[in-house]
């Protein structure tokens, strides 16, 4: 188990394939940390993102509803 390392079915492939030692150099396994840090980053952002989003629609609304009706709204 100490030698495996995780890679994709197409990279070890290539890997295998590969007689130009650069290649399978480079063709080696994913840094796991890096990959979670990339997605913890995006899941930030898309909570930042709802965050203002939800804001936004909150402002909108309010000056909406401080001159009509919810059932005003919802006829028009």
């Amino acid at each position: 188990l100490s030698n495996l390392q995780l890679v994709t079915r197409r990279d070890n492939c290539l890997r295998a394939k590969a007689k130009d030692p650069i290649v399978k150099q480079m063709v080696c396994s994913y840094d796991l940390g890096s990959f979670w840090r990339f997605v913890e980053q995006s899941y930030n952002i898309n909570k930042i993102d709802l965050r203002m989003r939800h804001e936004s629609y909150k402002e909108y609304w309010q000056e909406i509803f401080k001159t009509s009706t919810v059932e005003e709204v919802l006829a028009s």
